[in-house]
C-alpha cells in the first residue's frame, strides 16, 4: 500500500483507535494509582510517576496540574484528577 490507501474498514479501525484514546489513557491512570499506593519500593514509584508524566500528557492535562501533582507525588490529588476525568469522558 503507498501512503493513505487504507480500505474503509482500515480507516473505521484508525478512526475507533483515536476516538477511545483518551479513554484508554484514563483507565490506565487509574491502575498507576492502585500501583503507586501499593508501590512498597522507590526505584519501582519513580517509573510508575513517570508513566503518570507520559499518561497526563496524552489526555492533555494542563501544566498548572502537572505542576501540583508530579512533583509532589501527591497520590490522592493524582486519584482525584483522574475520577474528575474519567466522570467526563
Amino acid at each position: 500500500m503507498a501512503g493513505n490507501s487504507y480500505t474503509h474498514h482500515q480507516q473505521g479501525i484508525i478512526k475507533r483507535h483515536y476516538e477511545t484514546a483518551d479513554a484508554k489513557a484514563i483507565q490506565r491512570l487509574q491502575e498507576l494509582v492502585t500501583d503507586i499506593y501499593l508501590c512498597e519500593n522507590d526505584k519501582k514509584a519513580d517509573k510508575l510517576w513517570e508513566s503518570v508524566t507520559r499518561f497526563m500528557g496524552q489526555i492533555k492535562a494542563k501544566p498548572e496540574v502537572l505542576a501540583k501533582i508530579i512533583p509532589e507525588r501527591d497520590v490522592a490529588a493524582l486519584a482525584d484528577f483522574i475520577g474528575k476525568q474519567a466522570g467526563n469522558k
